[in-house]
């Protein structure tokens, strides 16, 4: 359950398959070629100097090979032209519309499960992200994790009486093992510690017994009190959180072949919680061609939207509905030139017009002497001339200038880095906190009304983990800046860490920081950089 752990230089990054398995050192065919030394050999008499040098057993190996060779390419075409883009687009825009009538029918506001739930839900009915991850329901790793806390959809939950979590999962089940355990994990634990006497005599974990051994359960019930009891020493605003809620959550699940008017929960006891898989379950390799919504054949894919860096050329959801119809009736072989258009528009529109500023978020438990956001909200603080006393900032790339950058009169001092994103960049970030923990601690010495602004790319990952290392550093435990050094409480341990990133998620609901990210804070924090 901990994030806490002395990697190696060898550490796993967050870009590795969530099984943690590795690519096979085999060749295709899965040995040596055995047979090369004998066929080598020097001819030792006149008839063996007479024989074809294409010899019966050399006949049927290379047949044999190129049988094999024949075969797995006419696999690999066939599975290439299965998983188009084009499919899977289809496919996507399927699903999408059973989530909708499914919101439609039980009048609750939809919820994405980030990454893949956002291809699913059109943003105009999208109320809310959340981030639950299947390896954290996965068999004999359960887990409530403490840095996806999830505390932003409470308030939703509570105001609207419910809600829908949107998810979806490739070919071989037909719930996400986020649905199927994560959240019912989370549901469970959020109970027991808000709402105790639904739970007295133990938390109660619900889980469906489609998807869930009686074994499996009997294990994961086991756990709930020991996470309930790991969430209380966050020292949450518990009182808060229950005033959002109202209700304990109750987990419900539905999928492609549920009549929704049979699940659905009718009670005022519970906040019903609709786990929706949005994929058909395909038992099958092959599928027959669909007829989509627009007339247009195609193969349906089962989790379509899954691991979409893969297969979408850089379209995120976002940018897929705004062109949902363009983008379903142009023919496969134009489709990559499309996107790539589309894609490249949109990149230059919010480069050009940075306006939003909702992505601001102005950390209170540190009575507002931080803020995060990501880099596209920055510069649309930056073109309203918003007041702030600096700004930290993240690049994934080369920056024109490393370091400290002077206030003018157009803007406030900043400081700039560039951390790439994967494992290298948790490295970097490693090694460069000490410089940025510095610079931030003579800037907030200046004592400004004003927030000190931390952003990266999505402002949900390094800059989390730029913001933990500095409150840990810099505040003490009532959220204030010392008046001397020796004030401040310079004993670091794992329970203050999650304590204060926990300060972080009440604010920043949708931080969501790597593994990666934050056991570079770590071990920065713990002395061990």
């Amino acid at each position: 359950m901990s994030f806490f752990r002395k990697p190696t230089d060898d550490s796993s990054s967050e870009y590795e398959s969530d099984d943690g398995s590795q690519g096979s050192t085999d060749n295709e065919y899965g040995g040596e070629d055995s047979d090369s030394d004998s066929l080598g050999d020097g001819p030792t008499s006149k008839e063996e100097i007479d024989l074809n040098p294409t010899q019966e057993v050399d006949e049927e190996i290379t047949d044999d090979l190129f049988h094999l060779s024949i075969n797995s390419i006419s696999n690999t075409i066939r599975k290439s032209t299965r998983l188009s883009i084009s499919n899977r687009l289809h496919s996507i825009n399927s699903d999408s519309l059973f989530v909708q009538s499914v919101a439609s029918t039980l009048g609750l506001p939809l919820i994405a499960n980030e990454r893949c739930g956002s291809w699913y839900v059109p943003p105009p009915q999208k109320a809310g992200s959340c981030y639950f991850k299947s390896t954290d329901g996965h068999f004999g790793c359960w887990s409530f994790s403490l840095r996806r806390l999830n505390l932003g959809i409470l308030g939703l939950i509570g105001q609207r009486g419910g809600c829908i979590i949107v998810d979806s999962t490739r070919r071989g089940k037909s719930i996400p093992d986020a649905l199927s355990k994560t959240v019912p994990i989370w549901c469970a634990v959020m109970n027991s510690v808000l709402f105790p006497k639904s739970t007295e005599g133990g938390a109660k974990v619900e889980l469906p017994d489609n998807a869930v051994s009686a074994s499996e359960k009997a294990q994961i019930s086991k756990l709930i009190d020991g996470f309930a009891k790991q969430l209380r020493e966050l020292q949450l605003d518990t009182q808060k959180l229950v005033t959002q809620l109202r209700k304990p959550m109750k987990p419900v699940w539905i999928t492609r072949e549920t009549d929704v008017a049979d699940v659905e929960y009718t009670g005022e006891e519970y906040n019903p919680v609709y786990l929706l898989s949005a994929s058909r379950y395909l038992r099958e390799e092959l599928q027959p061609r669909d007829s989509g919504a627009l007339g247009q054949n195609f193969v349906y894919i089962q989790g379509a939207g899954d691991d979409h860096e893969g297969w979408a050329r850089g379209l995120l959801p976002v940018t897929y509905w705004e062109n949902r119809d363009t983008l379903l009736q142009t023919p496969e072989a134009e489709l990559p030139e499309v996107i790539d258009r589309v894609v490249k528009s949109e990149r230059k529109e919010n480069k050009d017009a940075p306006n939003d500023l909702t992505g601001l978020s102005i950390l209170s438990k540190v009575h507002k002497k931080l803020a995060i956001c990501d880099l596209v909200t920055y510069e649309a603080l930056k073109k309203a001339q918003t007041p702030v006393a600096g700004a930290i900032l993240c690049y994934e790339s080369d920056v024109v200038l490393e370091g400290s950058v002077e206030a003018n009169e157009n803007w406030c001092t900043e400081y700039r880095t560039c951390i790439p994103p994967n494992k290298v960049g948790s490295k970097q970030l490693r090694t460069k906190l000490e410089g940025i923990v510095e610079w931030a601690g003579k800037l907030l010495a200046a004592d400004s009304p004003r927030p000190l602004i931390i952003a990266c790319q999505t402002g949900n990952n390094v800059s989390v983990g730029i913001t933990l290392a500095l409150i840990c550093q810099l505040f003490d435990s009532n959220g204030r800046l010392p008046s001397t050094s020796a004030d401040l409480n310079r004993q670091v341990d794992k329970g203050m860490i999650r304590q204060r990133l926990s300060w972080i998620i009440s604010d920043r609901t949708q931080a969501n920081p790597s593994r990666a990210t934050l056991q570079a804070v770590n071990l920065f924090l713990m002395g061990w950089a």
